[in-house]
């Protein structure tokens, strides 16, 4: 059985309690509801007279497949269009910053480095610094008077007490600028001031022509002089009939002065020789038996 709403005239059935398009209540049987005024249909608004396309019943027996838009529905369209615009302001954002980066680098110029500031020597550690073991010929370290033997103990201020360290403080000074160096020759302090340079300047700098020969078959043995702060090189291969053992060179003596020249190493030993065109009379400062004896001597050709 089937019966009207008084609130919107709408089609009920008998066992409804609420309209299902207005929500009048319908059964005013029960104890527990107050009864309320209701309007007479024929007083209502003309509005009411025809409901709205959602609110059109269904036929008896069928479901009704229309809806009434639900408000978190709306919401969650609106959340979901603000959250489209963030990403799309992000990545606009996002990508402007890359590109400006990607032209500041495309139009950067291009820093040149400098090459680490060069003086030629070859270098050995010690407890007091770092010792030359060798100065090479016409390097800045030979043009300032540098030898081997020479223990660096400073460096443009900075405390040198191994090689790396030197080497650091070579790579922060520019080429051709002055280092000042202190240093230990025969444990007296000095300070020497080398105007570096670039090491390709000097690569390939070896003897034009031929050099001395004197006469040793190995370059001796760096050893400290008994009985003194000074360090010379000892002769341990004194080779029969060539220049030294003629000139009265032995086996034993240490050798601390060629040509003038201070002698502490092998290295600045061989140099010298190399130094020293053929034929060349050379005066040999050596200690023998506790005893310096300078001993001329005329080098030969090496072959």
């Amino acid at each position: 059985m089937t019966s009207r709403c008084p609130q919107c005239n709408a089609e009920t059935t008998e066992n409804q309690r609420f309209c299902r398009y207005c929500g009048y209540r319908l059964d005013q049987s029960l104890p527990d509801y107050v009864a309320t005024e209701t309007l007479d249909h024929q007083t209502q608004p003309a509005s009411y007279t025809t409901p709205p396309p959602w609110m059109t019943p269904a036929p008896m027996g069928q479901e009704t497949t229309q809806m009434r838009p639900r408000g978190g529905l709306r919401r969650g369209r609106r959340l979901a269009i603000w959250i489209a615009v963030g990403v799309v302001s992000l990545s606009v954002v996002v990508g402007g910053i890359i590109t400006h980066r990607i032209s500041n680098r495309r139009a950067a110029p291009a820093v040149a480095t400098l090459p680490a500031s060069y003086i030629g020597v070859n270098l050995e550690d010690e407890d007091q610094g770092v010792m030359i073991e060798e100065v090479y010929d016409g390097t800045p370290a030979d043009q300032a008077g540098l030898i081997g033997g020479d223990v660096i103990v400073e460096a443009n201020g900075a405390l040198v007490r191994s090689e790396r360290e030197l080497r650091r403080v070579l790579r922060s000074t520019p080429p051709h600028s002055e280092l000042r160096l202190k240093i230990l020759r025969d444990g007296q302090p000095m300070e020497v001031i080398v105007v570096t340079g670039i090491e390709d300047d000097f690569r390939d700098r070896g003897p034009d022509g031929p050099v001395g020969f004197f006469g040793i078959g190995d370059d001796g043995e760096r050893v400290r002089v008994p009985g003194r702060e000074l360090w010379g090189v000892q002769l341990n291969d004194v080779l029969p009939n060539d220049p030294a053992d003629l000139a009265g060179i032995k086996n034993g003596d240490i050798v601390i002065e060629f040509n003038g020249h201070p002698i502490r190493t092998p290295s600045e030993l061989s140099r010298r020789i190399r130094q020293t065109a053929p034929y060349t009379t050379v005066q040999v400062k050596v200690i023998r038996d506790g005893q310096e004896l300078v001993i001329p001597v005329k080098l030969g050709k090496n072959e």
